[in-house]
């Protein structure tokens, strides 16, 4: 019965380790987007303004 238990928690440490894993991802990720958009914004409207 304890191998079990035991078992299981390294199971939920290492879903709990992929689940932040997938967290961090997403906020990379939804921050370099971010930039991307700003960036090309701002290029839009320099080149707006040289025109």
């Amino acid at each position: 019965m304890s191998k079990e238990k035991t078992t299981s928690s390294k199971s939920n440490a290492n879903l709990n380790a992929d689940f932040i894993t997938d967290l961090k991802n997403i906020v990379s990720t939804a921050r370099n987007m971010s930039f991307r958009a700003a960036n090309l914004m701002q290029v839009a409207c320099n080149w707006l303004l040289g025109w």
